[in-house]
């Protein structure tokens, strides 16, 4: 009984082993973790692309790369529309709401929301899309000093 009681509580505890890293939380799971995460990944049919800019930015420059970012998104057949919010985050969402990304405003904040196609309509899915997307954007942020 005893050693069920003890298999049960270090079963328990292995998700906040998570946390014990000397990485930090970020880094490799460590010997005997678990990775975990709060939400599990889904095949979506919408996303946002939150942009914090350098906090002296001025809106234009927050401006100027939501475009560059639109290009990205405009070439590609898998986007259908997307819309943009500058200065001001977009409509509050369950992952706004959860990232505290929801209520930011300033000229340094955007928001882009992005509808794909149906998730039956097409053949990748939206995780293996927005890794792709991201090395991308991640090449115009580096253009930005201060842009996350």
């Amino acid at each position: 009984m005893i050693g069920a009681v003890v298999a049960l509580l270090l079963s328990i505890a292995q998700g906040g082993w998570q946390f014990i890293r000397p990485a930090g939380v970020g880094g490799p799971v460590p010997p005997l973790g678990v990775a975990m995460g709060f939400l599990p990944k889904d095949n979506k049919n919408t996303f946002n692309i939150v942009i914090t800019m350098a906090e002296a930015s001025p809106v234009e420059n927050t401006a100027r790369m939501v475009h560059e970012i639109d290009g990205l998104l405009a070439a590609n057949p898998l986007v259908v529309n997307y819309q943009n919010w500058i200065g001001q985050a977009g409509v509050p969402d369950f992952n706004g709401l959860m990232q505290g990304t929801a209520a930011r405003t300033g000229e340094n904040v955007a928001e882009i929301r992005v509808n794909l196609l149906d998730k039956h309509q097409r053949s990748e899915s939206s995780i293996t899309f927005v890794r792709e997307l991201r090395l991308k954007i991640e090449a115009i942020r580096t253009r930005y000093p201060g842009a996350g």
